[in-house]
C-alpha cells in the first residue's frame, strides 16, 4: 500500500473522529442534510452518466415533482429513479441489511424503472462493452457465479473503507447489468459507507474523467482505491463545512 494511501486513510480517521463527536445531530439537522444529499448525490451520479439536467433542474424534478421542458422523459425518470433509490439506501441501512443479490437487484429495478422495465432488476443476458476499453467484460453466463463469489466474498469481511473500494472495483469489472452499472455501484458503496457511519459520497462531475480512468483496465486497485480515498476525503471536509466547522 502505497504512503498517499496510507496518509489519506489517516486524514480520513481524524475526520470520521471529528465527525462523530458531532453526533447525533438534531431532526432538523438531519431532515436538511438529507434533503441536500437526495438533490446533490443525485445531480452528479446522473451526470457522470451522461443525463444533461443542471442541479437546479433536478432538485425541481426530485422536490417538486416538475417536468422541465425541453428534457428527455428518460432524464426525468433518471434524477426520480435515482432519488427513490437513495431513500432505499437509507431504508436497508436502517434495517442493516445484509447486501446480496436481492439488495442489488432491487436497487438496479429502482434505477431503471420505466426506463428499461425488461432489464430492470435482472442481470444481463448479452454481451456489453465499455467505450474505450480493451479489456473484454465477463460473458453474461459467468455473470451469476462471479456476483455470488463477490457476494461471498464480502460476506467474510470486516466492513472497511478498503472493503467498499474494493467491491465497487470488482462490481465494475463484472458490469452484471445491460445498464445502470456506474449507478448501483456507488449506490450500494453508499449504503456501506453509511452502515460504517460515513456521509454519503459523491463522486463530483468535474471528476468524472478521473472516476472512470481509475476504473480501466490498464489501472490498478489501488489507483481506484487512491481515487476513492480522495473523493471521500473531500467529501467529510464537505460535509464538516455543512455543520458549521
Amino acid at each position: 500500500m502505497s504512503t498517499d494511501i496510507q496518509v489519506l486513510q489517516a486524514k480520513i480517521e481524524q475526520l470520521k473522529q471529528t465527525i462523530d463527536q458531532k453526533r447525533p445531530l438534531n431532526k432538523g439537522e438531519l431532515a436538511e442534510l438529507k434533503k441536500w444529499y437526495q438533490v446533490t448525490y443525485t445531480y452528479h451520479s446522473n451526470a457522470i452518466e451522461g443525463n444533461s439536467l443542471t442541479l437546479e433542474e433536478t432538485r425541481l424534478v426530485v422536490e417538486d415533482g416538475i417536468t422541465v421542458d425541453g428534457k428527455p422523459l428518460r432524464e426525468i425518470f433518471e434524477a426520480t429513479n435515482h432519488s427513490k433509490a437513495v431513500e432505499l439506501i437509507y431504508e436497508l441501512a436502517r434495517q442493516n441489511q445484509s447486501i446480496d443479490e436481492t439488495t442489488i437487484k432491487s436497487i438496479h429495478k429502482l434505477i431503471l424503472t420505466q426506463i428499461d422495465d425488461e432489464n430492470a432488476g435482472q442481470y444481463r443476458k448479452s454481451a456489453v462493452y465499455i467505450s474505450g476499453e480493451t479489456e473484454p467484460l465477463p460473458p453474461a453466463s459467468e455473470v451469476f457465479q462471479k456476483m455470488e463469489t463477490l457476494f461471498a466474498w464480502l460476506h467474510e469481511q470486516e466492513l472497511s473503507l478498503e472493503v467498499v473500494a474494493k467491491w465497487h472495483y470488482d462490481f465494475v469489472k463484472i458490469h452484471p447489468f445491460v445498464d445502470g452499472n456506474g449507478r448501483t455501484a456507488r449506490l450500494v458503496s453508499n449504503l456501506m459507507l453509511i452502515e460504517l457511519g460515513y456521509p454519503i459520497q459523491i463522486i463530483p462531475i468535474i471528476r468524472r474523467r478521473e472516476y472512470i480512468s481509475s476504473l480501466h483496465s490498464s489501472k490498478t486497485f489501488d489507483d481506484f482505491y487512491a481515487f476513492f480515498l480522495s473523493v471521500q476525503y473531500e467529501n467529510m471536509k464537505d460535509y464538516l463545512r455543512m455543520l458549521g466547522d
